[in-house]
């Protein structure tokens, strides 16, 4: 018996539809609770037959629906790396460009500046005025490098991080709604359970009353027969067998006339 047909058992027995059946009730409730996990209590299980094995297994089952609803959102995540990546690779590109530009401006600018004080490139003071020229600018654009390729990075692990969170669904909701879950059940069928309780104590109650009713009407009429005189094919019915006898009270005898005036005048009929 499945859990649909299960139900419909229960629900026909407590409207009346069909007749109340204690081995079916148990049989109703077995399969619905087999239906939802009763199965199985090696972890550890509640009421109404819910383990933490079912619960967990629901929630496995949810996550799962989770990860399968994130994947085109997955996809296309995945799909903003490259375009990012080939962005940053560009950019730093272009600040190593623009360091080689600054660099040969100022060489040039410290090369004049040099042979105006006759200072040949040779010579150990023209290097050192070079370098000192140079130094800024490296520095400048290799740190301009480094931060470009830090923020890079902590893009691209955030996309990977937002990727790796709807990859494995979302296991607190699932968790936290397969227990909610569970113990909805749990409270419907101890609700359910309750309710047949109460139903099952009516019908007996209903049943008892009904009971006592009809004895009490048999036994009135059974009051109301006539009684049987004689045995066999004898026997007569005396239709006055509640019927007192008028005493003479002058005497201990029966008044036989009054006797049988009143047994063919009933109740005083004239």
């Amino acid at each position: 018996m499945d859990a649909a047909s299960a139900q419909q058992v229960l629900n026909d027995m407590n409207s009346g539809k069909i007749t109340w059946d204690d081995n079916k009730r148990a049989d109703a409730n077995n399969a619905i609770w087999a239906s939802q996990g009763s199965g199985g209590n090696s972890g550890g299980s509640g009421a109404g037959g819910f383990s933490t094995e079912n619960i967990i297994k629901n929630a496995q089952a949810l996550n799962d629906f989770y990860k399968k609803q994130n994947e085109p959102v997955v996809a296309a995540t995945q799909a903003t790396k490259a375009p990012l990546e080939q962005r940053y690779k560009d950019l730093l590109n272009s600040i190593k460009g623009n360091q080689q530009v600054a660099e040969n401006r100022q060489t040039v600018t410290t090369n004049n500046e040099m042979g105006k004080r006759g200072i040949t490139g040779s010579s150990g003071l023209f290097q050192q005025e070079m370098t000192n020229a140079l130094n800024p600018i490296t520095q400048q654009y290799t740190q301009l490098q480094k931060d470009t390729t830090n923020t890079q990075n902590m893009d691209i692990a955030n996309i990977d991080k937002a990727i790796a969170q709807l990859q494995a669904g979302n296991p607190e909701s699932s968790v936290s709604t397969s227990s909610s879950i569970a113990n909805s059940q749990q409270q419907a069928n101890q609700f359910q359970a309750d309710l047949d309780a109460r139903n099952k104590q009516n019908a007996i109650t209903n049943a008892l009353e009904q009971l006592q009713f009809n004895t009490g009407q048999q036994n009135y009429l059974d009051s109301q027969k006539p009684s049987i005189i004689g045995s066999g094919n004898a026997a007569v019915t005396d239709p006055y067998k509640n019927f007192t006898p008028k005493v003479n009270t002058s005497n201990t005898s029966i008044d036989l006339n009054a006797y049988y005036n009143n047994m063919y005048n009933p109740k005083g009929r004239q």
